[in-house]
């Protein structure tokens, strides 16, 4: 352990707090081509359509591309080659997004680049629309509303930024702004900026038998005044901070949803590390940075906050001296380590940390904020592993000291092994589009969407584990979750998992 250690320190005072890289891999160059169709199969002539290569981080800025359909709704886009890396990857597994005047948004559907005709279906233009106003249920007027997330059939999905750009609108003179480019049941998130308010966004979570017009009341707002301090004058200059602040409620006693909006804004340190963030939702201010340079060996240390509406609130952000950590990941009975494992390590307060890969003997190092270290593998989905304990080994932090070299535990996974299912109500009729969620103590095992036919795939379930002994958890829609009983799982003779939702 002594020598492993020093070889260890060694390595660091060589890298001097360089990350190591992510495995480049070249995606090739790839041509979409299909058509734009109503309901009715007919061709939408001029139909948009959209291509993201999307950000793993929040922070970055992903990569769009964007055509129009000819007169026959017909398209075709060509999507470059581009180099994997750790900040930029393929988006939504091949998921074109597409829009017309006169229809709502819409996307390919999940194995559309196997069929025959490659089409993309638009709903017709809907009713949806909300009201905009302040605490005092006063209209606030040219708002900027904005599409954030829309629900596919990967989940809540990012809308590209050319689709936003078509898709946005303002309120008007009674606060009203009408979408009928949104299906209400698939918004997921909206975005609203305003200049007495700043940005705000909101979920709106509102089902298909829910009324088309719903009201959001903006948040009262506050202002921020800090300052970044450090050892070195030079390491508090040009820090890009992200503010975001939510309002806590009591569980069981508001209704959710609607959800209330979270407050948004983004500042950025000058030479003497000095801030201002002029509105801001009030409310718990959670605060997060861009990368910063190697150079800087330290990182801030956000404090927590609450700001309240009318007061400017005062903040003081310390620049901590990073300490160096090691760690191993490696299959858990074999002790076969696991190399190019992408490994996100938790430090700090609210979304702080680094990403690591491992290298050839399943090793990595980083360097962290002491105190509360936590760490996660992010790409076994590429494995045929996948972490399992009780509780989840990331989930429990470790302890690092300061001015110290730390090593943690190691990363134990298992191997796993596709399980098929089907999914049927009481009457054995399939359940379409619901997620199926399979745990094991606490820990979540795998998870799948059922097709149209009630089928479903878990793509990586623990070799370990009895099916019968995990626990399965069905998501029908944003409002209903069943927790399946023992009566409710089976296993078919074609070694089919078999889960019945009763009503």
């Amino acid at each position: 352990m002594i020598h492993r250690l020093r070889q260890f320190l060694a390595l660091i005072f060589l890298i001097a707090g360089v990350h190591l890289p992510a495995v480049a891999q070249q995606m090739p160059a790839r041509t979409f081509e299909g058509t734009v169709v109503d309901q009715q199969g007919q061709p939408i002539a001029g139909a948009m359509l959209w291509y993201r290569y999307a950000s793993e981080r929040p922070l970055f800025k992903p990569l769009e591309m964007e055509t129009r359909a000819d007169a026959q709704g017909r398209f075709v886009l060509e999507v470059p080659s581009v180099t994997e890396s750790e900040n930029l990857v393929a988006s939504s597994r091949s998921i074109l997004w597409a829009w017309a005047p006169g229809y709502a948004l819409g996307f390919s559907e999940r194995h559309w680049l196997d069929q025959e005709t490659k089409r993309i279906e638009l709903a017709p233009a809907t009713d949806t629309s909300f009201v905009v106003v302040d605490v005092n249920g006063e209209p606030v007027t040219d708002v900027l509303v904005e599409p954030q997330n829309y629900r596919n059939w990967l989940g809540y999905d990012l809308v590209p930024n050319l689709a936003v750009t078509q898709l946005r609108r303002r309120t008007d003179k009674d606060g009203r702004v009408k979408f009928p480019s949104l299906l209400k049941e698939k918004l997921f998130r909206l975005r609203l900026t305003s200049v007495d308010f700043g940005i705000q966004t909101i979920r709106p979570g509102m089902q298909p038998s829910e009324p088309a017009e719903r009201t959001i009341t903006l948040r009262q707002v506050s202002r921020i005044e800090g300052r970044v301090v450090a050892d070195h004058l030079a390491w508090c200059g040009g820090i890009k901070l992200h503010f975001s602040t939510e309002k806590p409620f009591a569980a069981g006693k508001t209704k959710r949803p609607p959800w209330p909006t979270e407050g948004k804004a983004t500042a950025v340190t000058d030479k003497t590390g000095r801030f201002v963030v002029p509105v801001i939702a009030e409310g718990r201010v959670r605060i997060e940075h861009s990368i910063l340079s190697n150079d800087v060996h330290a990182r801030p240390l956000f404090p927590d906050a609450r700001l309240v509406e009318g007061l400017a609130t005062k903040l003081e952000i310390p620049m901590q001296r990073l300490v160096p950590i090691r760690g191993a990941i490696i299959a858990k009975e074999t002790r076969m380590p696991m190399k190019g494992i992408k490994i996100h390590v938790y430090y700090g307060s609210y979304r702080q940390g680094t990403d690591v890969v491992s290298d050839a003997n399943g090793e990595f190092a980083a360097w962290v904020l002491p105190g509360k270290v936590r760490f996660q593998p992010m790409n076994l989905s590429a494995t045929k592993y996948s972490q399992l304990g009780a509780p989840k080994q990331n989930e429990v932090p470790e302890d690092v000291p300061e001015d110290e070299a730390f090593e943690l535990p190691a990363i134990e996974v298992v191997p796993t092994e596709p399980l098929q299912g089907l999914l049927v109500d009481q009457d054995d009729k399939p359940v379409a589009e619901a997620r199926v969620i399979a745990y094991y103590n606490n820990y979540l095992c795998s998870s799948a969407t059922s097709d149209a036919d009630g089928k479903f795939l878990l793509g990586k379930f623990p070799t370990q584990i009895d099916f019968k002994h995990a626990t399965y958890r069905v998501v029908l829609d944003e409002h209903e979750t069943r927790h399946m009983r023992d009566g409710d799982v089976q296993i078919e003779p074609t070694q089919t998992l078999k889960i019945q939702v009763r009503r």
